[in-house]
């Protein structure tokens, strides 16, 4: 694929029906020159340019076609560099990873794969293909060697997929590792990790923990939206705990100083469902739609339609349910996260239950075989098999073929 000096010159020389004898007229003898094709002797820059005018010559310019001057004078390493700069990009890494990983290593430009590993590590964290992301972040990290602040980026972008897909148990080792070799070089990439390691451990119910982090970000932090978060996650901790006066206490201070705007989507949406567990539905229900405003995404909409849907279930008010329910689920089964989509299928297949709506479910099952990542499908699929076996065990479902081919296979 890349040619020596030597190489070329040979090449050049057949192409042309060129002799090594010719050369002497320029200056070279025919034994110097097959000495440069053999590799037994390295010329000179120089040399190599004035071999290259010769060839010129002696083709009357037709050399060109086949090299450049600047091409011509290449060593095989830089030809082969020129080509690995050339492709560092992320359709290469796509398409030809093996070969381009082969080239690095064969040449000892390490460098640039990590270049090539890092945007496809991107990529499919942007394609929600977490495990493969994770695959390129963890070569990274090999070949960080002893950059520790890279290091600290690569775990954070690793755990941070483990949180996504609900691995919460290799999140938070990932995450502890990021801010481990991060050090005091990034406050605001510390307290980044601080606030997810907080969130993690919400999630696998170790509070104490939670609080730790949180009240250390809530001393010592300045950043806005990762205080903004913190309080809403403190919040949920005080709500997980029993507290709800508190927490509800810290929402409409939170709404009322609107301080943290790009947060008050989530504060109505926390007081809303705070609202609905005191069995204050009219209250939540006005709080949620006031909350639909600061509402900047479609995912973030549906979030909050999904709420005043359950709601509606709360107050026996089901063809409104299906309503909000219909209208939302596809978006909210495709891009939130794993904890509200186990949420979501939960909430239809009872919905659907209720309403005696077998086709429904049957829907749903194939909607969620056809949308979900494969990362998550299991989980999903077992949610649903979980939520019509205690359906089951109470008489409210009856089973049709399809749903208990679905439940039973493994």
């Amino acid at each position: 694929m890349f040619s020596k000096v030597g190489e070329k010159l040979k090449q050049c020389r057949k192409e042309y029906n060129i002799k090594q004898i010719h050369f002497e007229s320029y200056g070279f003898s025919a034994s110097y020159i097959s000495m440069i094709e053999k590799g037994v002797r390295e010329a000179p820059t120089e040399t190599i340019k004035q071999i290259y005018n010769a060839l010129f010559l002696l083709t009357q310019g037709e050399i060109e076609k086949l090299y450049s001057l600047d091409k011509f004078i290449m060593t095989e390493e830089e030809e082969a560099l020129y080509w690995i700069k050339e492709n560092n990009i992320l359709e290469v890494g796509l398409s030809n990873y093996s070969m381009y990983k082969n080239i690095c290593i064969k040449y000892g430009f390490e460098y640039y794969l990590n270049n090539i590993d890092e945007k496809l590590a991107y990529y499919y964290q942007q394609e929600q293909k977490y495990d493969k992301s994770n695959q390129y972040f963890i070569n990274c990290i090999y070949k960080s060697e002893s950059d520790s602040y890279k290091k600290a980026i690569y775990y954070r972008e690793i755990g941070m997929n483990y949180q996504k897909c609900g691995s919460y148990y290799e999140s938070l080792l990932n995450l502890e590792l990021s801010l481990l070799h991060i050090g005091n070089r990034d406050k605001l990439l510390e307290f980044k990790n601080k606030y997810d390691l907080a969130k993690v451990n919400y999630f696998l119910e170790n509070l104490n923990q939670s609080y730790f982090y949180i009240d250390n970000i809530l001393d010592e932090c300045t950043e806005i939206r990762i205080l903004g978060a913190s309080i809403l996650l403190k919040e949920l901790l005080l709500k997980k705990e029993g507290k709800f006066s508190e927490a509800i206490k810290i929402l409409e201070d939170f709404i009322k100083q609107e301080t943290y705007k790009p947060f008050l989507k989530n504060a109505y949406h926390n007081l809303g469902c705070n609202l609905k567990e005191q069995g204050a539905y009219q209250d939540a229900i006005r709080i949620l739609n006031l909350g639909i405003k600061y509402c900047d995404t479609e995912l973030d909409k549906a979030l909050m339609k999904f709420l005043l849907g359950d709601i509606y279930y709360c107050l026996g008010e089901y063809n409104k349910v299906h309503i909000y329910y219909e209208e939302c689920k596809i978006l909210l089964l495709k891009e939130s996260s794993l904890y509200n989509k186990k949420t979501i299928i939960k909430k239809l297949i009872n919905l659907y239950a209720k309403q005696k709506d077998i086709t429904a479910i049957e829907n749903l099952l194939k909607e969620i075989d056809t949308i979900s990542e494969r990362i998550q499908k299991k989980e999903l699929i077992n949610e649903c098999k979980i939520e019509i076996y205690r359906l089951l065990v109470r008489r409210e479902i009856e089973l049709s073929d399809y749903i208990e081919q679905y439940i039973t296979k493994t």
